[in-house]
């Protein structure tokens, strides 16, 4: 499992991506952090048979500087799972479908399951509760029960989505 998050002023991506690797490995699946520059200047064959989350693949894309480069290898992972922590509706959280890239599932990182506002895209939904501060621990067994569950993959989630991904 390779996870790409966005650094540099995105402090909340950047833990949200270490708590799910932190998930990953619990149950144990191997997850490694990865930037997206990291990704950019990685050989396709490095991603092939694996999946991918992208915590927030918008954001990944502007921290770059070759975007076509990044997407290119994407392409190339078995999977691709978006992550987000959005608002369905508000343009961040549409500018995700934007981008040129087949998505296989959306992560839905909050509070409430957005599922019902979803349903025309074809992607693959799948919600996930979130907590933030000090409550945080008593709640962390959602990201390993959404792990334990192999659900990371599109065997577990259920058609929905946020608009046509292209790719």
């Amino acid at each position: 499992m390779l996870i790409v998050y966005p650094a540099a002023g995105s402090v909340f991506y950047e833990d949200l991506a270490r708590r799910l690797a932190t998930a990953c490995e619990e149950i144990p699946r191997k997850a490694v952090l990865r930037l997206p520059t990291e990704v950019r200047d990685m050989h396709e064959d490095q991603l092939n048979g694996k999946t991918v989350m992208i915590v927030n693949p918008w954001a990944c894309m502007n921290k770059i500087g070759n975007s076509e480069k990044f997407f290119s290898r994407l392409s190339a992972a078995r999977e691709r799972i978006m992550v987000l922590a959005e608002a369905v509706g508000i343009k961040w959280f549409e500018r995700q479908f934007e981008l040129p890239l087949r998505y296989d599932m959306l992560l839905d990182v909050g509070f409430a399951s957005q599922e019902d506002k979803l349903r025309d895209s074809g992607v693959p939904y799948r919600f996930l509760f979130n907590v933030a501060g000090p409550a945080r621990g008593a709640h962390d067994s959602e990201f390993r029960a959404f792990q334990a569950d192999d659900t990371v993959g599109v065997r577990g989630a259920r058609q929905g989505g946020a608009g046509q991904a292209r790719g």
